[in-house]
């Protein structure tokens, strides 16, 4: 702050302004340097923060439904391009239960995801926000109507299910680390715009 003000002095030293040439100097240059300073510091204020368990716990606590896991599935699925196996398919899932035995009957993999849930597909599948819904709704065993999505055809059966749930503390640590980094570290950067802003109008002051 004093390095500014001293190359604000030495920069105007000598340059006479009316009053209002300094006032318009100063918005520009309080402009650019905030904006600037905000959108520079965060980061490297998070780099100087280093909280101790205690208070990440107790961060964690005052703000657990921001780390809430929503509902999630595992499924098992069959896919073909085409609609009439899939079909047959499904309806061969829904009356026996037993996926393995409609992959082998129409000559269809196997295939799992992880769990996922209404917002995220599993990965490499492009299964649209509806269809994700339909699914974590679902219960375990369950089986779904036959569906398309692109050229292909689907039908799938709820492996496994997860309620949504608040994790412990320990499982999702990093989680709350990186959350808390950010918003000190956003805090931090805001106050130091803030001492920025004062210096810029007391150098306002003395160049006037």
């Amino acid at each position: 702050n004093l390095m500014i003000l001293e190359i604000y002095k030495q920069e105007t030293k000598g340059v006479t302004l009316d009053a209002a040439e300094i006032k318009e100097e100063y918005a520009r240059a309080h402009e650019k340097i905030g904006i600037s300073y905000l959108a520079a510091l965060p980061e490297d204020f998070e780099k100087t923060i280093s909280p101790a368990d205690e208070e990440l716990k107790k961060y964690y606590d005052a703000n657990t439904v921001m780390f809430k896991k929503p509902a999630a599935v595992s499924v098992e699925y069959l896919s073909s391009d085409s609609e009439v196996t899939i079909r047959q398919a499904a309806s061969s899932l829904a009356q026996q239960k037993d996926i393995a035995k409609a992959a082998k009957e129409f000559n269809l993999p196997v295939q799992e995801t992880g769990f996922f849930d209404d917002v995220t597909p599993p990965e490499g599948l492009d299964w649209s926000p509806l269809v994700l819904r339909i699914m974590v709704q679902m219960k375990e065993g369950e089986v779904s109507p036959p569906f398309k999505s692109k050229d292909r055809y689907y039908v799938i059966r709820v492996n496994q299910r997860s309620e949504a749930n608040i994790p412990a503390f320990e499982e999702v640590k990093d989680k709350v680390k990186k959350r808390f980094l950010l918003v000190e570290g956003a805090n931090n950067a805001q106050a130091a715009a803030a001492a920025c802003r004062e210096s810029l109008e007391q150098a306002a002051k003395v160049g006037s």
